[in-house]
């Protein structure tokens, strides 16, 4: 059995978004403050020129992370096309569901692209699980700033002291809580 590390939003002091090749310029000269010792966090974050993004992986050793706000797999194959990331963050739950996040994880394995997706980590860790990529799952276990991801499974995986222990039922071994459904679901007739 493989286990996961995580790492809980709270605690990751490496993620940083600059948002743009001048404020990254003026992070990267305070280097020695900080702890960079995996990775600069989605820096262009919301522009849609990926060309800015490939420019500051070409002038830092710091391996560079995105995807998360790309909204098909084709958007995140473009990334990787340019050769802008180390690691892709792409979120299988928002497009192409594992289909999708197989085919991205495969797309990385033969880039030599590691692959840390977005959120929900129960339903990615077994995505990162399965490819030699797989780096690791990012989690948001805070009941209050993801209240839904808190109470939807009746039988969340064990998270503890940084490692998430999957299920050992069929498929994802997650179980819907019928509870979580008829409070946060809507009725479609």
């Amino acid at each position: 059995m493989r286990t996961i590390q995580f790492f809980e939003f709270s605690k990751i002091l490496f993620t940083i978004s600059a948002g743009s090749l001048q404020e990254f310029r003026k992070l990267y000269s305070f280097q020695t403050h900080f702890d960079f010792r995996r990775w600069l966090e989605e820096p262009v974050r919301w522009s849609d020129d990926r060309r800015e993004l490939k420019l500051l992986s070409q002038q830092t050793d710091i391996p560079l992370s995105g995807g998360e706000s790309e909204i098909t797999i084709y958007g995140c194959r473009s990334i990787l096309e340019e050769q802008a990331i180390q690691i892709l963050q792409f979120d299988c739950t928002m497009f192409g569901g594992f289909s999708g996040g197989k085919k991205l994880s495969a797309l990385c394995e033969l880039n030599h692209v590691d692959i840390a997706p977005h959120h929900d980590c129960f339903i990615h860790a077994h995505i990162v699980a399965a490819s030699p990529s797989g780096l690791i799952v990012e989690s948001f276990t805070d009941p209050e700033r993801d209240p839904l991801q808190a109470e939807l499974f009746e039988n969340p995986p064990k998270i503890e002291n940084g490692i998430l222990y999957m299920n050992k039922e069929p498929g994802l071994g997650l179980k819907l809580s019928s509870d979580a459904v008829n409070k946060f679901g809507k009725k479609i007739n």
